[in-house]
């Protein structure tokens, strides 16, 4: 059981690592695709998605998992979906506006279900071997900037929004 809820937990944040990077990686050509600006303002656009993609994260992790402690299953799978949700809007997205909303709900849903993924493996594991668990779960983020990037600026040249889309149905695999 230990060795099952390990694979799963770190397949599972491979590949909401591997969205993270990629949308990360297209970020700013997304952003100066949809709203034509200058080197300059591109970067002050992704700044403002950053940070509202790390105030979803947040937002997520102190008012929501530290104030009301919910079962890491409950936190997976409210945080999953609304990652989900912010891949679809960032694939549909015309504006930058939208993209920044996408990026906060995206925030929101990883800073909801990657702790939970953290706290069932170690909830789901024998004490002995908790390290080891967790050291594979923690690989996976190594994992997902690897192909991340790589599958993000790929798909990108294809079609802007492939990237999300492919993201969204990545999250919709982890979920399951």
């Amino acid at each position: 059981w230990a060795v099952c809820c390990t694979v799963v937990a770190t397949e599972t944040s491979t590949l909401t690592f591997i969205t993270i990077g990629a949308t990360q990686q297209t970020a700013a050509f997304y952003i100066q695709d949809l709203s034509g600006a200058d080197a300059a303002g591109t970067m002050r656009q992704v700044s403002v998605a950053m940070v509202a993609m790390a105030t979803g994260i947040l937002v997520a992790q102190v008012g929501i998992v530290q104030a009301l402690q919910p079962a890491p299953r409950t936190l997976f799978m409210a945080g999953l979906p609304l990652a989900a949700v912010g891949f679809l809007i960032l694939m549909t997205s015309s504006e930058v506006w939208q993209v920044v909303v996408g990026y906060a709900l995206m925030g929101l849903g990883y800073g909801l279900s990657n702790p939970a993924v953290s706290a069932a493996v170690s909830l789901a594991v024998d004490e002995r071997v908790q390290g080891t668990a967790a050291g594979y779960v923690s690989s996976s983020y190594a994992g997902g900037f690897i192909i991340g990037p790589l599958l993000g600026t790929g798909l990108y040249r294809i079609d802007p929004h492939i990237t999300f889309g492919v993201c969204a149905a990545l999250v919709a695999t982890a979920f399951m």
